[in-house]
């Protein structure tokens, strides 16, 4: 549970700024605790971090495979 941050080549860590965010998803965790997760781009429009929490801020335990997600 947490960020997961893209690194973009021949960048410094400094450069690089929050853009928009392109993509969410919720679903539930194997113990029954929601999940969000959060998808972002940088200004440049790459991607940037990966934002994955549980509302109860325990371990997540499982990541849903496509099959599993309903819309």
């Amino acid at each position: 549970m947490g960020s997961l941050r893209f690194s973009e080549r021949g960048q410094d860590k400094g450069d690089r700024k929050l853009g928009k965010k392109v993509a969410e998803l919720e679903f539930m965790d194997a113990d029954g605790i929601p999940v969000s997760a959060v998808l972002f781009l940088d200004e440049a429009g790459h991607l940037f971090e990966l934002d994955i929490f549980k509302a109860d801020f325990s371990p997540l335990i499982t990541i849903p495979s496509v099959l599993d997600i309903s819309s």
